[in-house]
């Protein structure tokens, strides 16, 4: 039996009562029968509760005939409703699942296989469609990416939140502005006793500018979670504490990185063996470019040209390049168009298009990033080293250096170069170019090339810091919270 069943019949029998009360005892009797069927059916045949529902029924006869008072039958009435609360137990919980992109699917995987695993849950997943400005203008994008890899889902358009009542429902699409209004964390709210936010990726603490650190934890979706699953302590230190969302959060980790692990430590991921041929026994750079960097309008980091260029004069290097998927549904930028098709020709080039990043992880020695971006954590976690270009937001760039422990674990731009203002001469710029970002860059992918690593300690200092639970089991400890709460009746 599900909660919700319970609080179907107790509301039943609230109706009941008020129906006895008007003498209506017909419709009573109606509804004695309904809940024995019901019964029956949910939890099987000779309960108590039933057993109690037919006495019910013959006494309502008697009443009908003046044979009893209306007080008898009112306590038989409770005594139904308390055989309900003592007798019919709550034996399965549903929790829906609501990823949308298939690349946010990995936030959840190793959740839904943990609940699903567990015989007090019932769990079902609904892909949900998100809006997009594409080349085609705004539209819907959905894809059902789960169903080839074996995992059963539900077509958006055929689940019905009014009839299946959650119990929990994870979600992690925060900006309700691009769902359809079903998906509305105002329209789930109304159906669910228990939302849980799912960040869909790691955050990088306090090293972004706040207008996307804001978002971390501040649009209303997130605020109208009951549970929020903090990626660490430094997490909850930063955003959640002395906030309204501290008394909701689990601090067990992210779940995304249960998957990472089982990928490096139990190859489970997608191997591609063209791409292991093209290879060789190069070093391989993996090359993260956010669509936002990439439309059209917006000029091209020349860090993405100079690393072209290092690897296109290094037989020794192989590049694999992750544009956003989003990029290719947008109008890009020409010089981001012309570099894509340079790098898909390239015999030591390749553009990876795959559902999802692991792979490229799976296959890389490094990561270069375009930064903002949370994809530089997951290289973290996997012990990768790190270049992010970008430093756009940084307004206190020299002391990031001396106080972020992130700027400790990455290689990056030379930050106590002054940025030229664009009306500078062409020569300052093109000098601030060549010595505070290629000059940097260079010296990394040296590193990489040689097979050194001067950041390895740093690494190891923040990934103690940043992810607990690092050993997949983020997942599992979730499962073990929500089920106290569950079972300790506080949820």
């Amino acid at each position: 039996m599900r909660k919700w069943h319970k609080e179907q019949i107790l509301e039943v029998l609230g109706t009941m009562k008020e129906a006895q009360k008007a003498g209506l005892y017909a419709d009573c009797q109606d509804g004695a029968l309904a809940l024995i069927d019901f019964i029956d059916s949910v939890v099987g045949e000779e309960t108590r509760t039933a057993l109690l529902l037919e006495e019910y029924c013959q006494l309502l006869f008697q009443a009908h005939n003046g044979e009893i008072n209306a007080k008898l039958l009112r306590q038989h009435l409770y005594r139904v409703e308390n055989s309900v609360k003592t007798e019919l137990k709550i034996t399965k919980y549903k929790v829906l699942f609501l990823p949308y992109y298939d690349n946010t699917w990995e936030s959840m995987k190793s959740l839904y296989l943990a609940f699903s695993e567990d015989p007090l849950f019932e769990t079902e997943i609904v892909i949900i469609p998100i809006q997009r400005n594409t080349n085609e203008g705004i539209k819907y994008v959905w894809d059902d990416y789960l169903t080839p890899a074996g995992i059963p889902n539900t077509h958006f358009d055929v689940y019905d939140f009014e009839v299946d009542r959650p119990d929990i429902v994870f979600y992690n699409q925060p900006y309700d502005g691009v769902n359809i209004p079903k998906f509305y964390s105002s329209n789930v709210r109304k159906y669910t006793d228990c939302m849980v936010y799912v960040p869909y990726s790691v955050k990088p603490v306090n090293a972004q500018a706040m207008q996307y650190q804001n978002a971390y934890t501040e649009l209303e979706a997130i605020q109208r979670c009951d549970l929020f699953i903090a990626q660490s302590k430094a997490f909850y230190d930063h955003y959640l504490k002395g906030t309204p969302l501290a008394k909701k959060a689990l601090i067990h980790g992210h779940p995304k990185l249960d998957s990472l692990y089982f990928a490096k430590t139990k190859n489970e991921y997608i191997h591609y063996d063209d791409w292991a041929e093209a290879i060789g026994e190069r070093r391989v750079i993996l090359l993260n470019t956010h669509y936002s960097y990439m439309i059209e309008g917006v000029e091209a980091h020349p860090g993405v040209k100079g690393l072209i260029d290092n690897v296109m004069n290094n037989e020794e290097l192989f590049l694999i390049w992750r544009p956003h998927p989003q990029a290719f549904l947008m109008k890009m930028s020409p010089q981001m168009q012309a570099m894509i098709q340079f790098a898909e020709k390239h015999k030591r080039m390749l553009i990876d298009r795959s559902p999802s990043m692991t792979s490229g992880y799976m296959y890389a020695d490094c990561l270069i990033s375009l930064f903002p971006s949370t994809v530089v954590m997951d290289a973290l976690f996997l012990d990768l080293p790190v270049f992010v270009l970008g430093r756009e937001d940084l307004k206190r760039a020299s002391n990031y250096q001396k106080e972020n422990q992130f700027y400790l674990a990455v290689a990056h731009e030379d930050f106590n170069q002054t940025i030229p203002d664009q009306t500078e001469q062409l020569e300052i710029r093109m000098a601030y170019i060549e010595n505070s970002i290629i000059h940097p860059l260079n010296v990394f992918l040296t590193e990489i090339r040689n097979g050194k690593d001067s950041k390895e300690l740093d690494r190891a200092r923040f990934r103690c810091e940043q992810f607990p639970n690092p050993n997949g089991t983020v997942a599992k400890e979730i499962l073990k919270a929500i089920k106290n709460k569950v079972e300790g009746g506080t949820m």
